[in-house]
């Protein structure tokens, strides 16, 4: 099964959602390793994201690591519009494959040094 968790901060003096993370773990196990098109699917959509999040000037601090069964992808800044295009992509694989994929969003307040 491969979950992903999208999570949205609010900074708490401002209000305002301007922190974005994507957490994606696991494995589809649809097929061996190499011919998985289910893993393949989210694959493409993680490793768009996190390129997009890397090359993008309103990127504010910026953090990608992909790797073989999880990849985290976080960053501040206004990519509400990156973030939304890879939560559907990611809804729509789970729609498809709902044995082998699993999307959840959460909300939550940004905590920032004193």
């Amino acid at each position: 099964m491969i979950e992903c968790k999208f999570r949205r901060f609010r900074d708490p003096v401002t209000g305002t959602y301007d922190g974005y993370e994507l957490i994606v773990q696991g494995h589809a196990g649809a097929a061996p390793y190499g011919e998985d098109v289910v893993c393949a699917y989210v694959s493409g959509i993680v490793q768009a994201l996190g390129g997009y999040v890397l090359n993008a000037e309103q990127a504010v601090s910026p953090h990608v690591v992909l790797r073989s069964g999880s990849a985290t992808i976080s960053a501040r800044g206004d990519l509400t519009q990156a973030f939304e295009m890879a939560y559907i992509g990611l809804l729509q694989a789970a729609e498809s494959y709902p044995e082998r994929v699993r999307v959840e969003r959460e909300r939550r307040k940004l905590m920032l040094p004193e």
